[in-house]
This record gives C-alpha cells, structure tokens and sequence, in this order.
C-alpha cells in the first residue's frame, strides 16, 4: 500500500503522506486535486470525490 502511495504522490508531485491523509479523511483536497488524481488514476472526479461513479 505505501508503494502505490508513494507512486500517486510521486506523479502529483506530493508527499506520500498527504495521499495517506487524502484516503483515511484526514485532509481535503480541492476540486483541482481532486481534478489531478482522477485524471491521475484515470477514474471519474466524481468517483474521487464520492467514492462512486453515481454522486
């Protein structure tokens, strides 16, 4: 799980514990990171923000 951190954060230019604080809830981001890590993991915005495709 760290490596794939590591990796996300690596190509968004972050560190890998902002991507640990993104998935535990901890931080949020804004719509333009949210933006980035979708186009990122190429999954809908709504999907990053939601947690599904649906809204």
């Amino acid at each position: 799980m760290l490596d794939m951190q590591a990796q996300l954060a690596d190509k968004l230019g972050i560190r890998q514990n902002m991507v640990s604080d993104y998935e535990r809830g901890r931080r949020t981001y804004s719509d333009s990171m949210a933006n980035r890590i979708s186009q990122t993991l190429q999954v809908k915005e709504e999907h990053i923000k939601y947690g599904s495709d649906s809204g």
